[in-house]
């Protein structure tokens, strides 16, 4: 719900995008040369990006109503650990420890479907698709 970093995300045009128009932003010009920045807190709090974005619900980077644009569009709005030459130094080793984490349950312990209703709890709904158009294997 709070993102890790605190700093703004600085955004910078490309070469191919100045213009001798100022760029409009929500209907204000920006002259060339201006930084401009987004604070990571608001971008990922705006509705635009996120439905009920003052909601924890991780399942929306699921299958948000199966809509790929939306995802498209969260996907794209997402930066936990910042981006460019201000990235977090530690993103790679959060993974990796998560990755071993899980890697290290799989491997101590032994898993197995539960009997009867229970064992078909969260096995998903036939004909669902991993977002992409493709069924998703059970």
């Amino acid at each position: 719900m709070s993102p890790p970093i605190t700093g703004t995300l600085w955004r910078k045009l490309p070469p191919e995008e100045h213009a001798r128009e100022p760029w409009i932003v929500d209907g204000h010009g920006i002259p060339q040369g201006t930084q401009i920045g987004v604070c990571t807190y608001a971008l990922h709090h705006n509705e635009a990006y996120f439905t009920d974005p003052f909601i924890f619900r991780p399942e929306r980077w699921l299958d948000e109503n199966g809509d790929p644009k939306t995802l498209s569009r969260m996907y794209a709005a997402f930066s936990p650990f910042s981006v460019g030459s201000r990235a977090c130094a530690g993103k790679s080793m959060a993974y990796l420890e998560a990755s071993l984490v899980i890697a290290k349950t799989l491997f101590t312990f032994d898993f197995w479907t539960a009997q009867g209703e229970a064992g078909h709890v969260g096995a998903g709904v036939p004909g669902w698709t991993d977002g992409r158009g493709r069924p998703h294997e059970f």
